[in-house]
């Protein structure tokens, strides 16, 4: 589930980045070759930056399809082991923890790049040539529950991560481990689902639950017939712990609205949201439109799942 809760986007712990400093690039003076000036800002550096005279870091330009790195030139004998290096290139040697962090945080800050599902190919992402995707983020909370109440026909979701981690359900999840009574606040929701599906919208989810399920997963699974009362349509595509993930089911969550609005959800590496990306290119569009159809022919609904799992 994990909806955005209000707060900042948070940066996956441990990492840490040196601060908003801006600089800019230009002439390249080694080579006499002119590249295009970019605005930098610096994401890490490090951890042994604080040697005098070394301070290897990483940058992100204001196109964030590009990366900058500061490191130390190689010599000729390693520069040698580089293969098609063009005349303005050179190589750096940069920390790989310190890369490793830089790309962290991009992550967070960005989102992965989409990929078919299907074949594993990476495509053109905004930015790389064309204008940049639309997201919504942490602390665009009104922007993002306009989705809600702006579809005209339906509403429909996948989700296929296991765990999740807001601050909106964390405590409520351990309650519910520690079997205390749930204090979630659904003041928002249900009556929400209830007005849309009163107005003759739907409104689905489908829920991939690899057995067996996590303790995020036993939680929502409890409180799911909450949404299904107020006239949700959940419905379950169970994996044994043996199985193989299910051929035509993606392994990232989205939202579909009115069969042409898709939503991209994003996740950082401690399993919190990290934003909402909307898919513009038709060919995305029509995959999510089959999976979706896929993923409702191959699941169950929510009662017969837990009727199944009830001893």
């Amino acid at each position: 589930m994990a909806m955005p809760s209000g707060s900042a986007a948070r940066t996956p712990s441990g990492l840490t980045p040196t601060g908003v400093e801006h600089y800019y690039i230009g002439t390249d003076t080694r080579h006499e070759q002119q590249v295009d000036a970019m605005k930098l800002r610096r994401l890490c550096k490090s951890e042994e930056s604080h040697v005098e005279g070394k301070c290897p870091a990483m940058y992100v330009a204001d196109d964030p399809a590009v990366m900058v790195c500061q490191g130390t030139h190689l010599d000729a004998e390693t520069s040698a082991e580089l293969l098609d290096v063009a005349s303005n290139e050179g190589g750096l040697a940069v920390p790989t923890e310190t890369v490793l962090r830089a790309a962290a945080l991009v992550l967070a800050e960005h989102g992965p790049p989409r990929h078919d599902c299907r074949s594993g190919r990476v495509p053109r992402r905004a930015g790389c040539g064309g204008p940049m995707s639309r997201w919504i983020r942490q602390g665009q909370d009104a922007e993002w529950a306009a989705l809600f109440t702006g579809y005209q026909k339906s509403a429909h979701r996948l989700e296929a991560q296991q765990i999740y981690d807001s601050d909106s359900e964390r405590e409520d999840v351990r309650r519910f481990v520690a079997g205390e009574p749930s204090i979630l606040d659904l003041s928002w929701s249900i009556p929400k689902i209830r007005a849309q599906i009163a107005a003759g919208r739907t409104h689905s989810t489908v829920r991939v639950v690899v057995e067996p399920p996590t303790d995020y997963t036993r939680w929502e699974l409890s409180i799911y017939p909450t949404f299904a009362k107020a006239g949700e349509d959940i419905r379950i595509i169970p994996i044994g712990e043996s199985d193989d993930w299910p051929d035509g089911v993606p392994r990232h969550d989205y939202w579909l609205f009115d069969d042409r609005d898709v939503w991209w959800m994003h996740y950082d590496d401690q399993n919190g949201w990290a934003g909402a990306e909307l898919l513009d290119d038709p060919a995305a569009i029509a995959d999510h439109l089959q999976w979706r159809d896929t993923t409702i022919a191959r699941s169950v609904p929510l009662a017969e799942y837990l009727a199944a799992r009830t001893p």
